[in-house]
């Protein structure tokens, strides 16, 4: 059997440390959705919190699910007329909870497209197959230490 030459030897360690720069990548980008998920489910509850405080549309509002419009509509609006320093202190809380869960929102989303795009171009097509998305793959991924579709798309 003939030994390797250099320039095999050279893509082989290339290609390893690419793997393995690619799989620390998606232990980050993990880390990261798993924080910023726990961050935005304490700000959420901290929003629900007040709301549930208030007068009847809120305590509504904090029942309901906190859809984007719901934040956005939070994060915009005014204390009411003649209020006090406590309702408007507790407006303001409401605005700053609300622009941060838009935010998370946003950041989470980023994050989401980028381990898509990771975990695409190490395993092309795995994020295509069912009930397979860019977390559950860069679990796989980093759980096998390798991972491969077959000829016929199976894992």
């Amino acid at each position: 059997m003939p030994y390797p030459g250099i320039a095999d030897v050279d893509r082989e360690a290339a290609t390893a440390r690419d793997d393995a720069d690619a799989h620390a990548t998606l232990r980050i980008l993990l880390t990261a959705h798993y924080e910023l998920t726990e961050m935005a489910a304490e700000q959420a509850q901290q929003l629900r919190a007040l709301l549930l405080r208030g007068n009847g549309r809120d305590r509504n509002l904090s029942r309901g699910g906190l859809a984007l419009n719901v934040l956005w509509h939070l994060a915009r609006r005014e204390p009411p007329h003649e209020a006090t320093d406590h309702q408007i202190a507790r407006n303001e809380e409401i605005r700053r909870l609300a622009a941060v869960l838009v935010a998370y929102r946003d950041e989470l989303a980023a994050n989401r497209e980028h381990m898509a795009t990771l975990v695409n171009d190490l395993v092309p097509g795995i994020t295509a197959e069912p009930g397979m998305g860019p977390f559950k793959a860069a679990k796989a991924i980093l759980d096998t230490g390798t991972f491969a579709l077959d000829h016929s798309g199976n894992i």
